[in-house]
């Protein structure tokens, strides 16, 4: 009760008699629970927002992968797994997913009959194409243009070929490359 006097005596209010004291008390009790009881719901309420919005960007994000998949002919596993490398090797999730549209793209020139394109796959010893003359799998043609830039000797060299495949990306790229397919 000594703190309600001292909090009462500071704000200058005359209260006379211990009961009135008393129903101050107990008007300020009721106070600070009311703005407890607010105040937890407000959390609550923020953090239920927050929740919400966290688990709606968990399912774009996963969607955007399933759909960055499926259109690079590729795993999401497999995409995740490149995407994380690629970042750690300095290029952005979207950097790396532009690489391997490039790579498509020039996978499908390729294997349509674009001499210029093939002849860089073929400097890597990179086969485009399986033994029944299909297109072959994004992934299992990365691992071999990695082996094939991991081999070259002149950085110039990588730099072109993975510049060739990959866009402006394949100069970031290097490190990873550098790898070969185990990296």
């Amino acid at each position: 009760m000594s703190a309600l006097r001292e909090l009462i005596a500071f704000f200058g209010v005359q209260v006379e008699g211990q009961e009135k004291l008393d129903h101050v008390g107990q008007k300020m009790s009721s106070l600070s629970a009311l703005a407890l009881k607010a105040g937890s719901t407000l959390g609550l309420a923020f953090g239920i927002h927050e929740i919400s919005g966290f688990i709606q960007k968990q399912i774009e994000l996963g969607a955007e992968l399933l759909h960055t998949s499926e259109m690079l002919g590729m795993t999401t596993h497999d995409l995740q797994a490149f995407e994380f490398a690629a970042r750690n090797s300095g290029l952005s999730a979207e950097q790396a997913d532009t690489a391997l549209r490039f790579l498509n793209k020039n996978l499908g020139k390729a294997a349509e009959g674009g001499k210029e394109v093939a002849a860089v796959f073929a400097r890597l010893g990179v086969q485009t194409k399986t033994a029944t003359g299909e297109v072959r799998p994004t992934q299992e043609v990365l691992g071999d243009i990695a082996d094939g830039i991991s081999k070259m000797k002149s950085p110039a060299e990588k730099t072109t070929a993975a510049i060739e495949i990959f866009g402006r990306a394949g100069a970031k790229m290097i490190p990873l490359l550098n790898k070969g397919s185990k990296g």
